[in-house]
């Protein structure tokens, strides 16, 4: 049996009541797509940069940042004994500062899902008593108002959130965590969970060391969890056996209703030793799908021990002949011995499908080079543009997808720092089969849909219909309208209702109407639908 001491490598941050900070909020990159304006964090400092990278376990994560409705967004970041929430609007206006609460002693991570937000929080259980709650996962609206919590209890725990980070997946209804944990008998693994996010139902938590055929993982210094096109992954960063860095496909799927079961097993790239050597240097940072492969990425020197230089990677798994065997190793730097430059840990940003960006930041000799770059791949893993650069770093705020740019932002004391980089390599994002798929029923729906934002902007839709554009218009018209949800930036539902008090006479709650009247009439009549 094998313990080991925790890293105590908390943050340092400040929430200072009662004085006005100004906090810079900078856009460095090339293109600009948004504008740079400073804001005011009233009363906040911290400091994320490069938290990203990791040498021995990764940790949870403090920072976020959660995409709204019609370019708004909010920064959300664990303060220690209150959670900040800070909404912008798409000119990084700072609109609203408030606070969400801890409900247990430990923050283990936030996840912005395509209809809710939430949070998971946890607390130790030395007892090791099953009828302790030891894990409480909270449902948020878009709003921030809290609308449910499932807690968790019977889950061999003892710690939670020991050892490594925390990683969420959403399909459907269905919400999938995946977290380190101590179990009762001092081991370290990886816990995963499964929420119906309805009702925040617990239907089933994976916390028992049954072996990698049963997706279990023991001693693992980082995790993932990935669910789309009806597939269930997870990955891991193996300190134990199987040393490496693994991934499982769960043979029920992501839409089954037990992944407790045997599983498909692949080490996308195996590590030398055993638990007690040192550990390589090499990290993961990413575990994403498309339609027929499963795709990690990470970083690594030579396992002969012949570089300290790390290269980034990326591994694809077919899902068909899911196996060792059948992995397809590539790198994406070829930094060798002697080279002053290396990376640290990459991240991997899935736009849709068949579109994906790896982003990581340079390191040179000891010191950091102030340089981020990034690569766009297609389904395969294979790249489809050359490397770009652009002045900045990373932090442990993992990039996001909002509308057609991905973004993300660092903190340095008072200064905050938002970045911006095209989700598409062309500015050509829309097919010819995109852009003609606006008319359903004889009804020309373009004043408020728009393919490639439909699909970016909301992961369920992209997931069951990231290829098929009529498809995603019938889904917009027949659910997305009644729901309110986005089409296009150019039109949002709850600012045309809530901007013409004649429609909401006429109109009342009923959403749909407002977008058909848009179509017909509201945009002829130069009326505002932004």
């Amino acid at each position: 049996m094998r313990t080991y001491k925790a890293e105590n490598k908390r943050k340092r941050r400040f929430l200072v009541r009662g004085i006005a900070i100004c906090a810079a909020v900078a856009l460095v990159c090339t293109p600009v797509i948004l504008k740079a304006k400073s804001v005011a964090s009233r009363g906040v400092v911290s400091n994320n940069i490069h938290e990203n990278d990791y040498t021995y376990r990764k940790p949870v994560a403090d920072c976020y940042i959660a995409a709204g409705l019609g370019g708004y967004f909010s920064r959300v970041e664990n303060m220690g004994d209150i959670i900040l929430i800070e909404d912008y609007s798409p000119s990084m206006k700072l609109t609203l500062q408030h606070f969400v609460p801890m409900e247990l002693t430990h923050f283990g991570g936030f996840y912005s899902g395509a209809q809710y937000n939430y949070f998971i929080f946890g607390q130790n259980n030395p007892t090791t008593e099953n009828a302790n709650e030891v894990f409480r996962v909270v449902k948020y609206g878009k709003d921030w108002s809290r609308l449910g919590a499932c807690s968790v209890k019977y889950c061999n725990t003892q710690s939670p959130f020991y050892g490594c980070n925390t990683d969420f997946a959403e399909y459907g209804d269905k919400l999938f965590i995946r977290c380190g944990h101590m179990a009762y008998n001092g081991q370290q693994g990886a816990l995963t969970m499964e929420i119906r996010s309805t009702d925040m139902a617990l239907l089933q938590t994976q916390c028992d060391d049954l072996g990698t055929g049963y997706g279990s993982a023991r001693n693992t210094a980082a995790t993932y969890i990935d669910a789309a096109n009806g597939y269930l992954f997870a990955a891991d960063h193996s300190l134990d056996e199987p040393r490496g860095m693994t991934v499982v496909s769960y043979s029920s799927g992501s839409t089954g209703e037990g992944f407790v079961t045997p599983c498909s097993f692949a080490n996308a790239m195996p590590l030398n030793g055993n638990y007690s050597d040192p550990t390589p240097l090499t990290s993961i940072g990413g575990l994403e799908s498309s339609g027929q492969y499963s795709i990690l990425v990470g970083c690594t020197a030579p396992q002969d021990g012949s570089s300290a230089n790390k290269n980034v990677f990326v591994a694809t798994i077919p899902k068909n002949a899911f196996s060792t065997e059948n992995v397809r190793l590539g790198f994406l730097t070829g930094y060798a011995y002697g080279d002053p430059s290396s990376v640290m840990t990459p991240y991997l940003v899935k736009v849709d499908n068949d579109d994906f960006v790896v982003i990581w930041e340079n390191r040179y000799g000891f010191g950091e080079s102030g340089e981020v770059n990034y690569v766009y791949l297609n389904g395969g893993g294979q790249m489809t543009s050359q490397v770009k650069t652009i002045q900045g770093c990373l932090s442990d705020c993992e990039p996001v997808l909002a509308g057609n740019q991905i973004v993300w932002y660092t903190t340095d004391g008072s200064r905050a720092t938002l970045y911006s980089i095209p989700a598409y390599n062309s500015s050509e994002t829309p097919t010819a089969a995109a852009k003609s798929a606006v008319v359903y029923n004889g009804v020309n729906y373009s004043e408020v849909f728009d393919y490639s934002y439909y699909t970016s902007k909301y992961p369920d839709v992209r997931v069951l219909y990231g290829d098929d554009p009529a498809a995603a218009l019938k889904h917009f018209v027949n659910f997305g309208m009644p729901e309110g949800r986005q089409g296009s930036e150019n039109f949002n539902a709850y600012a045309y209702m809530n901007r013409y008090a004649d429609l909401r006479n006429a109109y009342g709650a009923d959403l749909k109407q407002y977008y058909l009247h848009f179509v017909k009439y509201g945009a002829d009549e130069g009326r505002n639908g932004r």
